[in-house]
């Protein structure tokens, strides 16, 4: 499920971080019933997703580093599933402690939705 999920969290990020002018009809539809889809998810698989989206998010700092793409990757699971049930990547507390430390010296103390 670990390799499923980082997939996952790479392909919707790439396609939501597309210009619009480069994203056509089905591209749009995909990342719709990808969406859709995802609502659905288990427990478990909203747990490895959320894993996932916190292994992206620090290989962007210590890769690329681009500044969007961490955010995205950050946010991912807030962003997909709402800040009612969800803090960063994590569910209404804190995400993994290392992606919170790098989040913190990158985005500033008090992330949106990031406070713990």
């Amino acid at each position: 499920m670990k390799s499923l999920a980082d997939a996952v969290v790479y392909a919707v990020t790439y396609l939501n971080r597309t210009p619009s002018t480069g994203l056509d009809d089905e591209d749009v539809a995909t990342l719709d019933i990808l969406s859709a889809i995802l609502q659905k998810c288990s427990e478990e698989e909203k747990d490895a997703l959320s894993d996932a989206a916190d292994r992206a998010f620090l290989a962007e700092h210590v890769g690329a580093h681009r500044i969007d793409y961490m955010r995205d990757y950050l946010y991912w699971m807030q962003d997909l599933f709402g800040k009612e049930a969800w803090q960063l990547n994590s569910r209404r507390g804190p995400c993994s402690k290392e992606a919170l430390t790098v989040a913190r010296q990158i985005f500033g103390k008090n992330l949106e939705g990031g406070e713990s």
